[in-house]
């Protein structure tokens, strides 16, 4: 392990092309995050934090630079590499949650785990989501579509779902776009033009999380 370093960026650009029109989204963005640090990405909107976290969370990659994650290159790996990468060390809680609506919550939460390597049976991704929904303060709404959850509960899904891999890494973008009065109100104790990485160990349904260690702007 690099110094104990779980994620490093190293002069990380990322530009999209549209025509004859370049927009340079990420400039040089040289970052280390450590083993249980939790991080907090500040800044305006529109000053890439989105798609940042896309890179960190390997929904997307560099234009050039290089991305450590757990002291493997990612940057250059293909789809169905990143991917398998995903599944295996990232959590993420999206802005807009990206719940299928016509499934329950707890089918919501058992996706990731139909897409690992994990070969579990019905009973044991029952068993598995029920319980990370419970640990976010959803026991007994397990059956209930999104249509019939309030934002506040969608987004609990949502970290429940990002939660059920046991993840390296869980990242959030813009974690507080919804107020509630419930524990996920809780879960984020940021401005809502933030962005955050954290260790999952960190989430609790009955106390607040810790400020961020760092915040990176």
């Amino acid at each position: 392990m690099y110094n104990g370093t779980l994620v490093r960026l190293l002069d990380v650009h990322k530009v999209y092309r549209t025509g004859e029109m370049e927009v340079r989204a990420v400039r040089g963005v040289s970052l280390e995050i450590k083993r249980g640090e939790f991080v907090a990405l500040m800044g305006a909107s529109g000053s890439g934090k989105s798609t940042l976290m896309n890179i960190l969370g390997c929904l997307d990659r560099p234009s050039s630079g290089q991305y450590f994650l757990d002291d493997a290159d990612v940057s250059g790996l293909d789809r169905d590499q990143l991917a398998e990468v995903r599944n295996r060390k990232l959590g993420f809680v999206f802005q807009s949650f990206n719940l299928l609506s016509r499934t329950s919550a707890r089918e919501n939460a058992e996706l990731p785990l139909i897409y690992s390597a994990h070969h579990l049976s019905h009973a044991q991704l029952r068993e598995k989501a029920d319980r990370v929904l419970e640990s976010v303060g959803l026991a007994g709404r397990e059956d209930h579509f999104p249509s019939q959850l309030s934002g506040g509960q969608q987004q609990r899904v949502a970290i429940a779902r990002a939660l059920i891999n046991e993840p390296e890494i869980l990242l959030a973008d813009e974690p507080t776009g919804i107020s509630t009065a419930g524990p996920a109100s809780r879960s984020w104790p940021f401005s809502s033009n933030s962005t955050s990485t954290a260790s999952p160990s960190s989430w609790s349904r009955t106390s607040r999380i810790s400020p961020p260690t760092r915040s990176v702007t």
